[in-house]
């Protein structure tokens, strides 16, 4: 993750090739921002904005919070916000930054968050193609309804994969050690796909592949417990 004053154009999508896209929340320790309060209405409405943003690009990996001391906030996901001539991107710490560290976002973008159409939605889609989007770019209704089709079969999966995690680790516990295999874990509910496991060091990693005999696969390390890695031929999406 790049520092961008608020407002200014954004540089880390160049391969979208938008015109007036800029910058809102890319907070970085060592450089000043402002700080108040948005209001709870600003929050409220930009924190259902973030709960499945559209990403017209995925990147691999994310930032941590550098304000945090201890247990930092993990981002990885950006939200667009189509406003008046212009679409304002922030990185998902914002909501962080926000209520944690005293931020406070440029009026003009909290302006164009009350008035963001429902993420996902045909007038969102409508408010950025009017902000100079391209047709491929602002994905009509029948693409949009893929991706968030797409994006609650990654957290089905995901939330499986939590519960043979926290049985890896019940069994770490009580048996004094990982478990060789996953056989051994008695409560093992294997649906959705066929679940491998490895030990890794010290650690271990999970993966569920193939799925609906396609060529994806979804991964875990206990060395980078944060997240979840899905691997769809040459796409990796990290959530």
């Amino acid at each position: 993750m790049a520092h961008y004053h608020d407002l200014a154009p954004c540089g880390y999508f160049p391969m979208l090739r938008i015109d007036r896209l800029l910058a809102v929340g890319w907070l970085e320790l060592g450089f000043e921002h402002h700080r108040g309060d948005p209001g709870t209405a600003v929050y409220a409405a930009l924190k259902k904005l973030l709960e499945d943003p559209w990403q017209p690009v995925e990147f691999l990996g994310g930032q941590s919070c550098n304000f945090c001391r201890y247990d930092r906030f993990y981002s990885y996901r950006n939200v667009f916000i189509p406003g008046v001539n212009a679409t304002y991107v922030a990185p998902q710490g914002i909501l962080h930054y926000i209520a944690v560290h005293g931020y406070c976002p440029p009026a003009e973008f909290c302006d164009a968050v009350l008035a963001c159409p429902d993420m996902g939605s045909p007038a969102y889609f409508e408010a950025l193609r009017c902000c100079g989007w391209q047709e491929e770019l602002a994905q009509p209704l029948e693409q949009a309804t893929r991706w968030r089709a797409k994006r609650r079969k990654m957290e089905v999966l995901k939330a499986m994969g939590n519960v043979l995690v926290a049985q890896i680790e019940q069994h770490r516990e009580t048996a004094g050690r990982l478990p060789w295999n996953l056989v051994e874990l008695e409560a093992l509910s294997p649906e959705g796909g066929t679940w491998s496991y490895e030990l890794v060091g010290q650690g271990y990693a999970l993966s569920l592949t193939p799925m609906e005999n396609k060529g994806v696969e979804l991964r875990w390390t206990s060395r980078s417990p944060e997240f979840w890695q899905w691997r769809d031929g040459n796409e990796t999406t990290v959530f």
